[in-house]
């Protein structure tokens, strides 16, 4: 099947990562491309770009490749037509992130695929540089966990005065880092699902749904996250509880 081809590359990206991508599009992903998650439709890989001989010293870059996975229809055609596709959604979701001074790996750019002469979408790809920090799954057992707790819940307090609502909010969506000055860093993958300009508080707050999988855990996290924001640590902390349970009702 013959198809078209869509290639949104960030302008600051040097021509062989520009190339890598085309091939990625074009060819698959290459035999020493490494496979860090299969959700089974939508896949994450680590491709290791090595420089052109006129290159940059000769330093292998690690990009981050999303391959989401083939739409049904009628999906096909509103990714195609009505609505951004996730690959798109991406892109921009991390290119304004970094405008608002939020961390992101490095947005590299996007591509479409679609059936040849036609509006239907057939796959899609974000590229990204490859950050090797640790998520935060697990948190509420690490060492600096009162440290690491009341930083994550003064980035979330930073986050809603931005307006920035995650749906996606979840611990294995958010990379984590401490400087050498023991500070926490945090940066955010998976970005397909957000919105920007939102100030109504319970929609932003049902970014706690899944930041644990234990109610204390999220209720002590919503009080941090109040204590940075000036807000009322009880009523927060109630609004997390109910966030929590309703969202967990639902899993089950």
């Amino acid at each position: 099947m013959k198809e078209d081809i869509r290639l949104v590359v960030n302008p600051s990206v040097p021509e062989e990562l520009r190339s890598a991508m085309e091939r990625v599009v074009r060819e698959g992903m290459g035999p020493e491309a490494e496979l860090i998650y299969d959700g089974g439709r939508n896949r994450l890989w680590v491709e290791k770009v090595k420089p052109e001989p006129s290159g940059s010293q000769g330093v292998v870059t690690e990009m981050n490749v999303k391959a989401f996975g083939l739409p049904k229809f009628p999906n096909s055609l509103i990714y195609g037509v009505f609505r951004k596709s996730k690959a798109q959604r991406s892109y921009e979701h991390a290119m304004r992130l970094l405008q608002l001074g939020f961390d992101t790996p490095q947005p590299m750019g996007y591509a479409e695929v679609r059936v040849a002469g036609s509006a239907l979408l057939r796959r899609s790809f974000y590229f990204s540089a490859q950050l090797p920090w640790p998520n935060m799954r697990f948190w509420e057992s690490d060492k600096d966990y009162d440290h690491l707790r009341d930083a994550w819940g003064a980035e979330i307090a930073r986050l809603h005065q931005a307006g920035v609502w995650m749906k996606d909010h979840s611990a294995g969506n958010i990379l984590r880092h401490r400087d050498d000055n023991g500070h926490w860093h945090f940066a955010y993958v998976d970005l397909n699902r957000m919105a920007f300009g939102v100030t109504d508080e319970h929609r932003l707050m049902k970014m706690f749904k899944s930041v644990s999988t234990a109610l204390e855990f999220t209720v002590a996290l919503a009080r941090s996250y109040a204590l940075a924001a000036g807000k009322d640590p009880d009523k927060a902390a109630s609004m997390a509880e109910k966030i929590y349970r309703r969202f967990n009702r639902r899993k089950h």
